[in-house]
């Protein structure tokens, strides 16, 4: 007989598989609303709070983090955390993985002091816990990795990002996780002008996720694949590879900031093949999602807003030279 303990254990299981299951057939809205009824069943029980409502907002701010919802994600996180430290685990792994995802969403908000912070935190108590033998401590180093390369630290990025490829290649069934590293330790070797090296990187990622079951990451390695392509003028492939990311982020997560970049880098490509109808499209349907999700003053939307109006003068034959897809 399974104890109250185990059934829970189960029950939360299931509902995580439950809603992974979902988000992979193209259905996030229905995850968000089995997470948040079964967030109210916990309050309604009077178990807030409790691991279990640690455990569903974690997966919850994670949901709208994919979706760049950040406010509703930091709320969630937060409440996650406070949750593990009132259960007496602010010393456990759970705190380390939750304020892991915190940290990824203030990376993706632009808070990149935080976010180094947070990850170095996490790091750091999983560290004293022994644990680095273990997924949730690399994936901090791939995290924290990315961190890094937005502060220009690329040396420090690539050993940690080496390190961790190094370590998930000796977990065996670790495909997910090892495609992952290749996708990020590429980029760095693109920042690195390594661009053969970053090349070869990306195609054993994308031969992992063409073997798997669809994957929310396929997107990214794709679009750095992409990039790639361009830095070689292979502009026609570029684009096949953005158009499929942008299939297949919309399929995931809706209009989010990684769509919103998928379309700008469709536009940008197509402005190289000197097709400036078409690039004006992607490029008002990238500023239109930007504009949902981000302040107007945002860097991201701005810069939307100068490209835009750098590819109508292009096409009025007023402007010459646009920027490669980035």
């Amino acid at each position: 007989m399974r104890s109250a303990h185990q059934l829970k254990n189960m029950r939360i299981e299931e509902i995580f598989q439950e809603t992974d299951r979902l988000v992979l057939t193209g259905n996030a809205t229905e995850a968000e609303q089995l997470l948040l009824q079964e967030i109210a069943n916990l309050e309604q029980q009077g178990l807030i709070p409790s691991l279990a409502f640690a455990q569903l907002s974690n997966e919850l701010a994670g949901l709208y983090r994919s979706n760049s919802r950040y406010s509703e994600a930091q709320r969630y996180f937060l409440a996650a955390l406070c949750a593990l430290e009132a259960c007496g685990r602010k010393e456990s792994a759970d705190y380390a993985s939750a304020e892991m995802n915190y940290a990824g969403a203030l990376r993706q908000m632009g808070d990149l002091r935080q976010a180094k912070e947070r990850f170095l935190s996490a790091k750091g108590r999983m560290e004293r816990l022994s644990l680095t033998n273990s997924y949730v401590y690399h994936s901090i180093l791939n995290n924290l990795a990315l961190v890094y390369q937005q502060q220009g630290c690329l040396q420090e990025a690539n050993q940690l990002l080496t390190h961790s490829l190094e370590w998930n290649r000796s977990q065996p069934n670790n495909n997910h996780e090892i495609a992952t590293a290749l996708n990020n330790l590429a980029l760095i070797r693109q920042k690195m002008g390594d661009i053969p090296g970053a090349r070869t990187l990306i195609e054993e990622a994308l031969q992992m996720y063409d073997r798997m079951p669809p994957n929310v990451h396929h997107a990214a390695a794709l679009e750095m694949r992409a990039a790639l392509l361009v830095d070689q003028r292979h502009y026609e492939q570029a684009l096949s590879d953005f158009c499929r990311a942008r299939e297949k982020t919309l399929f995931f997560f809706g209009k989010n900031a990684e769509y919103a970049i998928a379309c700008q880098n469709i536009a940008l490509v197509l402005c190289r093949l000197k097709r400036w109808k078409e690039a004006i499209r992607y490029q008002e349907e990238s500023l239109t999602v930007r504009r949902q999700i981000t302040s107007a003053d945002h860097p991201a939307t701005v810069r939307a807003e100068q490209l835009l109006l750098r590819m109508q003068q292009e096409q009025e034959g007023k402007k010459h030279g646009m920027s490669g897809a980035q």
